[in-house]
């Protein structure tokens, strides 16, 4: 083999193990994606259910007050009250949702902007590995 084809040889096998660790950079890139969004859906589940749980102590205790006062909780004020704290919670939930979807969102976005950056990346060595063979012809 003369002195060409060992340089082009090289340079294919150099190409070659680019392109597997791109491939594996982007695997590990994935399971850590992957790994986020369910952490961002344990988080999410946790904080919902916090605060429901705040809900339905915030409705006892509220209950209990109106208790103590003779006050029936099933209507007029003290049941706005109640159907307020509810409202409240549930817009809560809805922000505490939208905020996750947005976290999400961007981890996401995070991820595809990887992806491409090690796609640009190993496009430019092996541009660069074909120049490099370019310069070797005589012009």
């Amino acid at each position: 083999m003369g002195g060409f084809e060992s340089v082009l040889a090289g340079s294919v096998i150099n190409s070659v193990f680019d392109a597997k660790a791109a491939r594996q950079q982007n695997k590990a890139l994935a399971q850590r994606q992957a790994l986020e969004q369910r952490q961002l859906a344990l988080s999410r589940n946790v904080e919902t259910k916090n605060r429901r749980e705040k809900l339905r102590t915030d409705q006892a205790s509220q209950r209990a007050r109106f208790g103590a006062l003779g006050i029936s909780s099933a209507g007029g004020s003290s049941g706005a009250v109640l159907r307020g704290l509810s409202t409240d919670a549930a817009r809560d939930v809805s922000e505490l949702n939208q905020a996750f979807d947005l976290r999400s969102l961007g981890a996401a976005q995070d991820f595809a902007a990887r992806r491409r950056q090690n796609l640009l990346d190993l496009r430019r060595k092996q541009f660069n590995t074909l120049k490099g063979i370019a310069s070797r012809f005589p012009r």
